[in-house]
């Protein structure tokens, strides 16, 4: 992979002389300029049914995972070679998520909060997490999710 020794992306200075480049596009930042992406990467593995939301959620410590959920499961996306792993509560029981609604998601710290409007507001801890357990207290259910500061504020309640 090479990188390109191009001048900042500065739009701004769109028209002069200035050695920095006005467009980039299809690049990503080097150390010294624009390199390629790097190639695409099939998997044979995909989600078990229609996805009715998903998120990629990074950690304090700059971990990001995947996680995808569908009508009745919550997924976590691990690595090419394992795929998909299921991260429904660990109970078992299946979600209800009904036909008009979908999976919203709030990252808090380094726990991930999943709500839709059939289930008790769920999380599962970014990096260490194996199954999404339900939110401490009895918070009620909520079909959208926004973290603001250290308050997590639920919605259409």
């Amino acid at each position: 992979m090479v990188t390109q020794p191009f001048g900042a992306w500065r739009p701004d200075i769109t028209g002069r002389n200035s050695g920095a480049a006005s467009v980039a596009s299809g690049v990503l930042p080097g150390a010294n300029g624009y390199r390629p992406w790097p190639g695409l990467a099939s998997t044979s593995d995909a989600v078990a049914a229609a996805v009715r939301g998903a998120v990629t959620a990074r950690s304090t410590a700059d971990v990001v995972s995947i996680f995808a959920g569908t009508a009745v499961k919550l997924y976590k996306f691990v690595d090419p070679t394992t795929a998909w792993t299921n991260v429904t509560r660990s109970s078992a029981v299946d979600y209800t998520v009904a036909t008009d609604n979908y999976w919203q998601f709030g990252v808090f710290g380094d726990n991930l909060i999943a709500v839709q409007s059939g289930d008790a507001p769920q999380f599962i801890g970014i990096t260490a997490g194996t199954n999404f357990e339900p939110l401490g207290g009895s918070p009620p259910t909520a079909k959208y999710i926004c973290i603001i500061g250290q308050h997590v504020m639920l919605g259409s309640l």
